[in-house]
Formats: C-alpha cells, structure tokens, sequence
C-alpha cells in the first residue's frame, strides 16, 4: 500500500503562503488517493476469492469486475439505490445470508 506523507501540517501551509482553499485542494486528492487504494485492494480481495472457490481466470474475472464497475456506475447515476441492492440479496440469495455476512451494525438506516 502506498503512503501518503506530508512534508507540512496544514498550519505550517498556511505559513508558507497556501490559501485555505488550496489545503482542502490537497487534502481532498489526498483522500481520492487513499479511496482508489482501498478500492483496489477490494478488488483483489474478491477476485482471488473467486479465482480460488470457482477457478475464475482472466475472462471471467473481467467480466465480474466490469458488472462490478457498471453496477458502481448505476448506483452513482441513481438508477439503483443500496436500499434496491440490499433488499434483492435478501429476496433472491436469503435474508439469513445477509444477516450472517453481509449486515453490519451500522446498517439500520433504510436508505443503505
């Protein structure tokens, strides 16, 4: 994983002439960066667990990354919601599959 260092505190910016904005500038691409990091090891994560359980290889793998990312897309272009996601685990796959590996504490709002 990489790692991010910064060579100032945001106080010390500010000392050297940086404008507020520009410090929410950095801080907001430095938590981009950090974001696509932890995507990507997601990412790795769940392949490999389909390489190892079903033998996916690289068609299949880049087909369930591609779904993955269209699916990501829909839900960003509001034409599927994690409410619509969650309630179509629990109807298609079982609500105690989803109580057991998917539900987490913080999951009591409806609009998850």
């Amino acid at each position: 994983m990489k790692k991010i260092y910064f060579k100032t505190s945001p106080q010390q910016a500010l000392n050297r002439g940086r404008t507020r904005r520009e410090i929410e500038q950095i801080h907001a691409k430095s938590l981009e960066i950090a974001k696509q990091e932890i995507l990507s090891y997601y990412h790795l994560i769940w392949l490999l667990a389909l390489r190892d359980e079903f033998g996916f290889a690289d068609s299949r793998a880049r087909r369930v990354l591609e779904k993955f990312i269209q699916i990501n897309e829909d839900i960003a272009d509001g034409l599927i919601s994690f409410a619509d996601i969650k309630e179509t685990i629990k109807d298609e796959i079982g609500e105690d599959f989803y109580n057991t590996y998917i539900r987490l504490d913080w999951d009591v709002r409806d609009d998850n």
